[in-house]
Parts: C-alpha cells; sequence; structure tokens
C-alpha cells in the first residue's frame, strides 16, 4: 500500500494515601507536548448516579478481560471496576487505586486517598507520590479503611495492620501510540508508565474517549534490590487486562466533501477535498471555484487520521488522508510531503481473518460503517493530471467514480453510522 502510494504521487511530481503529590513540568524527550484530556477519562454507566455532567455517560462501556484471581458470575459485567479500582470526583476528574480485590484478594494496600490524576494532562508531565503501605496475611485486618467504614453491623472487628512501607511512585504521561484489542480493533492509547521506588512497575493505557483499557506489567526481579526486601507482592502478566473489543464510536462532527473543476479541468471529475472543521469549510465556502458536492460522512472513532499536502514542497497539489500510523509515519520521511498534522478521529477496519478469500472487504468495529477510497490513477501512463483520491460512503458513488475512470482501493478506513 505504502509503494503504490508514493508512486501515485510521483507520477503527479512533473505535472495509594498521597503523603506527597509533586507535578512535574513536561519533558523535551516528548517533542511538542499532546493535549492527554480525552485519554484519561472515567464514564459512567447506565444505573451509575451521576456526580457531575462533567462526567460523560455512556451506554456502551468499554469491556476489558484478564486473568481474574477472583471467580464472578458470568453475567458480572467486565468493566475496567473488575481490575482496577477508580472512581470519578464531582468536578470529573479520575482517581484510580489498583489493583483492586477483583484481581488480588491479598496484597499490600495504600492507606488513604486514590491518586487523583491532574486535571490538564500532556505528553510528559510526570507525578511524583509517597504512599504509606500496609499488609497482613489476616484478611480480617488487611483492609486499609478504618473500622467505622465497614458499619456498625460488620460481624468481625476490623483493626488496621500498621504501616509497613513508605515508597515513592512517579507516574509519567507519555504521548499516544496505537494498540490493538484483542479482537484486532486499533485505538490511540496513552501510556501511564509507573516506577515505584525506582524501579519500572507497571504501564497503563488509557485510550482516546475510552478511559483505561489495557495493563501491563513491567516488573523485571533484576530490579528486586531496589524494594524493600519484605515487600510481598510484584507485578506479573497475570495480572494484566486487556480491551475486547472496541465500543460504538462517539460522534465528533462531520467532514464535508468539496470540489473544484474549474481550475483542474484535465481530472476526472475534478479534484477533491475534505474540510473537518469550521475553518475549513468557512475558507472553502469563500473561494468560487470551490463547491460543496453534497456528500459528507460523521467523523468519530478511536483513531487519528493524519493528513499530508504535496504542493508546498514540490510536490503534487493534493491531500491525502490515512489513519495508518504506520503509512503516517511512513510518508513523514517523504521530502516532498508536508505533514499537516491529525485532522480527524475515525475506526480502522478489523483485520480480515487468516484464511479470508481474495478480494474480501474487512468489516468495521460495533457502530462505524465504510469509508471507501477511490483513487483517480493518475500514475498510469499518458495521464496528465494530479493525483487525488475520494473518501465516500456509498457504493453507489463509488461504482459512478469508476464508471469514469477512477480506481476503487476498498474500504480505507470506518465513520460512525
Amino acid at each position: 500500500m505504502i509503494h503504490m502510494l508514493l508512486r501515485a504521487y510521483l507520477a503527479c511530481i512533473g505535472c495509594v494515601a498521597a503523603v506527597a503529590t509533586i507535578l512535574l513540568a513536561p519533558s523535551s524527550a516528548y517533542g511538542a507536548s499532546v493535549d492527554l484530556t480525552a485519554y484519561y477519562m472515567k464514564y459512567l454507566t447506565v444505573g451509575e448516579e451521576s456526580p457531575s455532567p462533567a462526567i460523560p455517560r455512556t451506554d456502551y462501556p468499554p469491556e476489558v478481560t484478564g486473568t481474574l484471581l477472583r471467580p464472578f458470575p458470568l453475567s458480572y459485567p467486565h468493566d475496567i471496576t473488575r481490575f482496577v479500582a477508580m472512581k470519578a470526583t464531582s468536578g470529573g476528574r479520575v482517581q484510580v487505586w489498583g489493583p483492586s480485590l477483583a484481581t488480588r484478594l491479598f496484597g499490600p494496600c495504600r492507606s488513604g486517598a486514590m491518586t487523583e490524576l491532574p486535571p490538564d494532562i500532556v505528553s510528559g508531565r510526570a507525578m511524583s507520590e509517597v504512599n504509606d503501605w500496609r499488609w497482613s496475611f489476616d484478611l480480617r485486618n488487611a483492609y486499609c479503611l478504618p473500622p467505622a467504614a465497614w458499619g456498625a453491623n460488620d460481624p468481625l472487628p476490623v483493626p488496621l495492620s500498621p504501616i509497613a512501607w513508605t515508597l515513592e511512585d512517579k507516574i509519567t504521561f507519555n504521548a499516544p501510540v496505537r494498540r490493538k484489542a484483542l479482537d484486532g480493533g486499533e485505538f490511540d492509547a496513552s501510556p501511564m508508565v509507573i516506577e515505584r521506588a525506582g524501579a519500572p512497575w507497571i504501564t497503563y493505557y488509557w485510550g482516546y474517549k475510552l478511559g483505561l483499557v489495557e495493563s501491563q506489567s513491567d516488573w523485571n526481579d533484576a530490579n528486586r534490590s531496589k524494594m524493600p526486601a519484605d515487600w510481598p507482592v510484584f507485578p506479573t502478566a497475570e495480572d494484566n487486562f486487556k480491551l475486547t473489543t472496541l465500543p460504538p464510536p462517539w460522534v465528533e462532527g462531520e467532514v464535508t466533501e468539496y470540489v473544484n473543476t474549474a481550475d483542474f479541468p484535465r481530472q476526472p471529475d475534478g479534484q477533491y477535498f475534505y474540510a473537518a472543521t469550521d475553518a475549513d469549510r468557512t475558507a472553502l465556502d469563500s473561494i468560487a471555484t470551490w463547491r460543496r458536492t453534497g456528500n459528507s460522512f460523521k467523523q468519530g472513532g478511536y483513531v487519528s487520521v493524519c493528513r499530508f499536502y504535496g504542493g508546498a514542497n514540490g510536490g503534487p497539489n493534493t491531500h491525502f488522508y490515512s489513519a495508518s500510523d504506520t503509512e503516517c509515519n511512513w510518508l513523514k520521511g517523504v521530502s516532498f510531503l508536508a505533514y499537516e498534522g491529525q485532522t480527524f478521529r475515525v475506526n480502522k477496519p478489523l483485520p480480515l481473518a487468516a484464511n479470508a478469500a481474495a478480494g474480501t472487504q474487512p468489516s468495521c468495529p460495533a457502530g462505524s460503517k465504510p469509508l471507501y477510497r477511490l483513487y483517480n490513477n493518475a500514475s498510469a501512463p499518458g495521464k496528465n493530471y494530479v493525483s487525488n483520491h475520494r473518501y465516500v460512503t456509498s457504493r453507489t458513488t463509488v461504482d459512478a467514480a469508476v464508471a469514469i475512470g477512477w480506481l476503487d482501493e476498498g474500504v480505507s478506513m470506518c465513520v460512525p453510522e
């Protein structure tokens, strides 16, 4: 796909109880800071009382799975609270305190409050916390909650175990990377990397518009000397959890198709552009040679779409869009293409089965439908016009374009239904 894309362009060149929490400045190692507000969120589900309109509600919470060390009925929802205790404050800020009793019946527990994530998380920002920890093998006094929290009717006294350790955690919020659910659905996620007592401990992945959906044990026994000699429990692969499948996407707006036939008379049907912002639409509506075609599609999904332009650096006077992180990263190294950033959100098509017949079109994640990509075949011999791609949801539109010389490149993205 990448080599075909480059050929198309080249053909056109000639034509826990926090004792102390300290926020640290973003690290320059991550380059320009990325706003991660839409990643570090908790969504409320049906039947859950919302303490604040600042906390979005969804009928489709992300479902995660892992090795449960404590059995649950099959009907019990496998949402993130089965793996990591968390809640949202009345102001919408997220608090995390994990792992929960769902995955470990016994283990050290923090004495006091959860970790409260800052309201303005950007990539490269770090937090430093010093936490007190308790531990006991006796279930009756292994809890961190004081006896009064269990109520007057609790049949057994629940004395607090003593503070056993005081440890420092460093939590770093990193720039998004591409991850996959168990069914192959792709999503952008910010790795929240935790170091404990200077040793790599665990990474939590917070998905765009998904919240916390994946964990990865980073513990290595080679770092055992950095922890207290009597610390009893360490992260393992058995504690990990993963997103099973993507929920339906959140609709975030609309992408409007424009065409210009006056300035591109040789093009089959004109030159197309896709406006995802009101600013782009206002600008194009003010230029007489650009007009709306009447076609549009909803924007929304769990991966970002990069946009490139060739005309600024001596390349073809056209824009190209891709939701493939591999393709986007590769194209950034093409000298005559100018990277114009991430423009809107979509879903990636699901991967085909290994035994799928040739020509099988991929399906889309729940709540989304195919967005087809067309190419005007400018790289073919004798074509004296500029490369251009169209992105449409209608098979009728695809068939009509193919009839006048466009190439059907199949399902390139998936957009909200």
